[in-house]
């Protein structure tokens, strides 16, 4: 019971920690890096996650999700670095 109550304080404080970082930036960006579908898993895996990224863009508007795959592990790290250190873009990657 305590245990709970310790996890419902620290999610209400991130939630008011994050809704004022939400305030003081108009647009939030976040790329997502991923390998080009070569067989059906990967394929799903892009399907899903243009999917996901329409559907928090509707639901967040202030949220803008850039999706980039690329086709081998060098133009994936080329990606990458272009979106942190030209775009400034925090990044999640899945790994070629």
């Amino acid at each position: 019971m305590q245990f709970k109550k310790t996890l419902g304080a620290l999610m209400l404080g991130g939630a008011v920690a994050m809704s004022g970082m939400a305030i003081a930036q108009d647009t939030i960006t976040i790329g997502v890096s991923y390998p080009t579908p070569t067989h059906a898993w990967a394929a799903g895996m892009n399907w899903h996650a243009e999917q996901a990224a329409e559907r928090l863009e509707a639901l967040y508007p202030d949220i803008d999700i850039v999706l980039v795959n690329s086709p081998d592990p060098a133009s994936q790290a080329s990606a990458i670095e272009d979106m942190l250190s030209v775009n400034h873009i925090p990044v999640v990657e899945f790994f070629n």
